[in-house]
C-alpha cells in the first residue's frame, strides 16, 4: 500500500496538496425529490475494498469528510486528498463516480439527502491491486459510512 511515502523509503508527515490542486464540482441530480434531508454537521467516514478473488487481489482505501453545503447546487465534491495519497490519474473520477453513486441512494426513512458537500481527504492504493472500480467502490462505502454517522435533518 502507498501513503505518500517518499521513494527512497523516508516516511515523510503528508501534508495537504496546495491550493492551488484544490478542486471542487458543484453538481445537481436530474430528480432530486421532495423528501428531503440533509446533514447537520460534517462527519468522517472511511471505505476499504480489500478482495482477493481467484488470485486476483483488488484493494483501494478512501477518505471522506460529509458535510452541509448551503449552496445553488445541491452537491459538492471536493478533491483534498493527502499529498501522494491518492496519485492515480482516474482516482479523482472514480472517487466522484462512487460518491454520485452513494448520494442517490435513500436514507434514513426512506428520504433523499441532499446540499451536502464530499471532501475526499484520504486514502491509499496498491500499485498493481488498485484500479478505477475499486476506487469507485471505497468511496461509495466511505460515503455511507459519513452517512451512517450523521444526523439528518428535514430540509
Amino acid at each position: 500500500m502507498n501513503r505518500g511515502r517518499a521513494a527512497d523509503g523516508d516516511h515523510r508527515r503528508l501534508t495537504p496538496v496546495d491550493a492551488s490542486d484544490d478542486y471542487f464540482i458543484d453538481f445537481d441530480f436530474e430528480e432530486v425529490g421532495d423528501d428531503l434531508c440533509t446533514v447537520s454537521r460534517s462527519e468522517h467516514g472511511e471505505g476499504k475494498l480489500i478482495q482477493n478473488l481467484h488470485g486476483v487481489g483488488k484493494y483501494a482505501h478512501v477518505r471522506v469528510v460529509v458535510g452541509p453545503h448551503p449552496g445553488i447546487r445541491c452537491y459538492r465534491f471536493t478533491w483534498r486528498p493527502l499529498q501522494a495519497s491518492l496519485p492515480l490519474p482516474f482516482m479523482r473520477a472514480a472517487c466522484l463516480s462512487g460518491v454520485r453513486d452513494a448520494l442517490l441512494e435513500p436514507v434514513g426513512a426512506g428520504q433523499r439527502i441532499a446540499f451536502v458537500e464530499v471532501s475526499i481527504v484520504d486514502g491509499s492504493y496498491h500499485d498493481r491491486e488498485t484500479d478505477e472500480q475499486s476506487v469507485r467502490t471505497a468511496a461509495y462505502l466511505a460515503v455511507k459510512d459519513a452517512l451512517t454517522r450523521c444526523r439528518l435533518i428535514s430540509v
